[in-house]
Parts: C-alpha cells; structure tokens; sequence
C-alpha cells in the first residue's frame, strides 16, 4: 500500500524525527524522509512534510518556517566551480586562488590544489550557508577531481568543515571512492538514477555502493528518476533501497521539487465548478461544511467569471459541478467530466440540465439515461432509501414534479434516492464507479432528502483515506483557542425553565463541541456581587 503523509492547509501535522547518520549532526530514526528540490523556488508546504531538504544555496526558502515544522535544510555548493563576479569569485582573487573556465556558461573553475583553497571553501562558500541558516551542505562537481592534489585538497578541508561546523551535515554527492577515507568527517552520500538502468552492471555497482555506504555506518541517500504519467512500481523500487540500506526519494531527471515517491500528498482540495455568487450555490449551501469536517479544502471556480483555470487532476479529491452551472456550458464541461473520470477524480454531479444539452455521447459513457422533465401534476414519493443516507429533519412526504428530470441510473449505480409516481420513477441521487449524481432543484426551498455527511464520505470512499482537519492553522503553527467572554453569563434566558446564560452555554457549546476553550469570568459573578443570585447560580463550577 502507497506510503502517505497528512497534507492539511488546514492542519500540517508533520512527525518530523532525526536521521541516522554518522557522526554527530544527526539523530536516529526510522523514518527517515529524503526531499530533493534543485529549482529556484522550492515549494514550502511540500518541504514541510520531510526531514531532511536538500535544495541549491540561492532557494527562496524561509528556512526560519521550515526549522520550526522540524524539517532539516542542506545546501548544495560546487566548491570547484563557482559563479563569476560572485563574492568567492572575489574572494579567491584576494586569495590568489588560480581562476580557469568552467564548464558550466558564466563560472569560473578554482585550483583546489592552492593552499588557500581549504580556506575558501570553509570561511566563505560554506560560512554563508550557515550564517543563513542551512543545516549543512552537499558537497557536488566531485565527478570532475582528476588529479591526486585535489583529492587530498578535497579530504582536507572536509575535516577543516568538520572541525569548524561541527553541528552541522555534511554530504557527498556520489564520490563513493571517497567513502572509507571521509567515513569520520562525511555523514552521507547521494546517489542519483538509482534504479534506471536496472539489471545491468553499472545498477548492480550502485547497489554494491548503497549496501557498503551503509555497512560503513554512512548514511545513503538515494534518488531514483521516473515519469510522472507512468511512474511504475515505484514503492517496489523503495523497498529494494530500504533493503539495501538506504533512504529512497523519486522524482523528475531535472530534480526541480516533483515528489513521486515514496512519500505521497494526500490529496484533499475538492473543487467546485459554478456560475453566480458562491452563496447561492448548492454546494455552498449543503456540502460545504461536511467537506471542511471530512478535512478537504473547498475550492470554488466561477467559469462566467473566468477565473483561474482548475488546478490539475493530480492534486484534486474529487470535482462538484454544482446546479448553478448553465445549460449552455454543456459542452466544455463534457470535455472536463470525461477528463476527470479517465483520471479517476470522483465527480458529483448537482444538475444534468447541461449534460442532455451536451448530446448523447457523455450520457452513454456515463451510463445515464435522461428523458426530459417530469408530466406536470405528479405528486412524486420518494422509495425506500439506506437510513445511513436519509435526512430525519426532512419532513416532506412527496415531491412536486416541477423541475424535475426524469433520470435512469447506470446498471452498476448504487441508488440513494429514487421518487416514484404511478409507473413513473426518476433516481435523483446515486453513486457510480466514475462519481455521482445528486439531483434536488427543490432543495434550496425545501432542504435535501440526504445527510450530506455519509453521502459525501460514499462519493469519496474510493481515493485514500484523508486525515479530518485538526483545530491548528493554515501553516500548523498557531493553535485555535475558542474563547467565551463574561458578559451575560447571569441573565436569564427564554428558553424553558428560563436558565441562566451560563447554564445554556455549558449545556449546548461547552459539553457538545470537544474544542480546546478559554472562559473569561467576572469577579463579580463569582462574589456574588450581582443582586439576587448567588454565586452558584451566577457561574455554574463546570464553566
């Protein structure tokens, strides 16, 4: 089963623990969480669900936000290669660091073979990182050291780095040569396209590799690549590393933040397609607040207003297109619902009027069958329904026919609420394997015939259990608190036996809603100062 993680905006509940690595910068754990992102701009909400990021010295990260979420942030730096007209450009000229061509457009190669070299490396390249807070680098453009000087160059300023930051991570990228003699200064080693040439000899060098990283008591972590529309059997590929004594990551070959695997975003955003004002919607009205309290993030999408284009369906729970949305769109959002199914994003439909205007093809696909609106004067009743699904505040024993479209489920639906007059019968609500209908045009008048709350969990029982939204806030680092103020805790309320106001919000607020709550209480009240009650009566002991 597919690893997954609470992704909440309303909750980030983040189990961020220690790494083992060598050494003293790390701590132990065994649920280490590996996050490559090599893009200037890495995704914050993303980072914050791993323990260890490593990302390029010059991110747009606030790595203040990410410490307090537990995560762990490396800087990648090339202390062969650096950039010209740079400050360690500078500094190596003031040095008298021989400078060449790089390889790479714009940088200028240094001579780690020069005696300031070390000094370079630690005092500025390195220094800068931890002064802006990383918790180590990842030391890359070692592939390139050809002669023998720059290796003993490069495996003495590693215990120069060790020495000078001796809290701090220090990785290899690659470099397993390297391995024996930097075991006492080096907590790690990256390997990247691990996997992607399996069964050939290079694959099984690299496991040889991963396997005597980790006998040498360092840490290996392992990036494989993958397509993001055909990924495979990537938790097979995690496993195999796990095995092998490693910390799996999968993402892009450009390494620019995608996250594969094996970790995995729980995806929770449930959009709504509408036209006109969000509050009259039906989604607004009767869906929303069950979606908020089974942890989904509602987003509303006015396509008369074109606003911004729906997120992709990678990201999406499940898509409402609400009774708002005009017969005229029915083409459009035909495309859209087919998109949606090939995907397998749940889809709930609130009106079909669109659809019969979209032709037939859809509604065969779907596997409903619509014939117009329902013969004036039937005084439709509802059949028989699962009593998880009916709304006991619902009282109304038959429907009026206005409005009303006559509906045939598919073969295979699942039928929530059927009405039935004389030899006439129309499914308004049903679950299918691609989705949904809810059918109500009356609802908004008369309330629906469902709970909201169990349909909801039906219509989106097929994707992954997603995590209920916790009382933190949007970044998990503010706690809700409800707080009740003093004010008319002693007055009288109209309500049988006339309680007093303190008794009320302790019998409906204080007992029924299991929220962390502050109550500010007045001294008066407590003394017994307001006339003609006592202090018993004024605050009952439970407030």
């Amino acid at each position: 089963m597919p690893e997954t993680h609470r992704f909440f905006p309303a909750s980030l509940l983040l189990g961020c623990a220690g790494l083992l690595l060598s050494g003293t910068a790390l701590q132990a754990s065994q649920e280490a969480r590996l996050f490559v992102d090599f893009s200037k701009s890495p995704d914050a909400t993303v980072m914050n669900a791993f323990d260890l990021c490593i990302l390029r010295a010059d991110a747009d990260v606030d790595l203040e936000a990410a410490h307090a979420l537990g995560s762990r942030i490396i800087a990648r730096i090339n202390p062969f290669e650096i950039a010209a007209g740079s400050d360690a450009a500078r500094a190596a000229e003031v040095l008298g660091i021989p400078m060449f061509e790089g390889v790479s457009p714009g940088s200028l190669r240094l001579d780690a073979t020069h005696p300031h070299w070390t000094r370079l490396v630690t005092r500025v390249l390195v220094q800068k990182t931890a002064v802006r807070g990383f918790d180590g680098v990842l030391i890359t453009g070692l592939e390139g050291i050809g002669q023998e000087a720059e290796r003993a160059a490069l495996l003495e300023s590693l215990n120069a780095l060790r020495a000078a930051f001796p809290d701090k991570i220090l990785l290899l990228d690659g470099a397993f040569d390297l391995a024996r003699e930097a075991r006492r200064t080096v907590d790690g080693l990256l390997f990247t396209g691990f996997g992607n040439s399996a069964g050939t000899a290079s694959a099984r060098r690299q496991e040889q590799q991963v396997r005597e990283a980790a006998r040498l008591g360092m840490k290996a972590y392992v990036v494989g690549f993958a397509d993001p529309e055909n990924p495979g059997d990537l938790d097979n590929r995690a496993r195999q590393v796990r095995e092998l004594g490693g910390v799996p990551f999968f993402t892009t070959p450009s390494m620019d933040g995608v996250n594969l695997g094996p970790l995995r975003e729980v995806a929770r955003r449930v959009l709504v397609l509408h036209s006109g004002p969000v509050q009259q919607t039906f989604t607004a009205r009767f869906l929303h607040g069950s979606l908020q309290w089974l942890g989904h993030e509602v987003v509303y999408r006015d396509i008369q207003a074109r606003e911004s284009a729906p997120q992709a369906h990678a990201s999406l729970r499940g898509v409402i297109f609400d009774h708002s949305l005009a017969a005229d769109s029915g083409k459009d959002l035909a495309a859209l619902v087919r998109h949606l199914a090939a995907a397998g994003v749940p889809v709930l439909l609130n009106s079909l009027d669109w659809l019969a205007a979209s032709g037939q093809v859809l509604q065969a696909e779907l596997g409903i069958e619509t014939g117009g609106k329902m013969p004036p004067g039937l005084k439709l009743r509802p059949l028989p329904m699962e009593s998880a699904f009916a709304n006991p505040s619902h009282a109304e024993p038959a429907a009026d026919c206005r409005d009303i479209l006559a509906v045939k489920a598919p073969e295979d639906a699942r039928l929530v609420l059927s009405l039935r007059a004389d030899d006439r019968q129309t499914d308004q609500v049903f679950l299918a394997p691609w989705g949904g209908v809810w059918l109500e045009p009356r609802a908004l008048e008369k309330g629906t015939r469902i709970q909201p709350l169990s349909f909801l969990e039906a219509w989106l029982a097929g994707a992954a259990p997603a995590p209920v939204a916790d009382t933190t806030s949007q970044d998990g680092r503010q706690l809700l608190v409800c707080h009740v103020g003093s004010e008319g805790f002693d007055a009288i309320t109209p309500r049988p036996g006339l309680p007093m106001a303190a008794e009320v919000m302790v019998d409906e607020v204080l007992a029924k809603y299991p929220l962390p709550f502050s109550v500010a209480v007045c001294e008066g009240d407590l003394r017994g100062w307001t006339p003609g009650h006592a202090p018993a009566e004024a605050l009952r002991r439970e407030v």
